[in-house]
């Protein structure tokens, strides 16, 4: 049986389309579309320990802090498939949004 060889000829016009497609593509997705991976907004009070629910269905490998108010540092409790424990370590209330992503 003999395969005929794939067209590897492309016209300027046909390669100028099928590039707007692709980034026509690439500006519809988001995080969600290319990460799995889960956006939370969370306020975590002075010295303390806070749960997050999280909706990856594992335990978060990775955790980054997207936006932050307050200066305070922020380290990681015990992650698991439902909740990812952040500790605030100052004397200050912080606002944060952070990202929980699988491994």
């Amino acid at each position: 049986m003999k395969v005929r060889p794939l067209k590897t000829e492309f016209t300027e016009a046909g390669l100028k389309d099928i590039v707007n497609e692709f980034l026509t593509i690439l500006t519809k997705l988001s995080f969600d579309d290319n990460f799995n991976a889960s956006i939370k907004e969370v306020v975590l009070p002075a010295s303390a320990s806070v749960p997050v629910e999280h909706s990856i269905q594992v335990a978060p490998k990775y955790r980054i802090i997207l936006r932050q108010t307050g200066n305070a540092t922020i380290t990681d409790g015990t992650f698991d498939e439902k909740t990812a424990t952040l500790v605030n370590n100052a004397a200050v209330e912080v606002r944060l949004t952070v990202m929980f992503l699988r491994g």
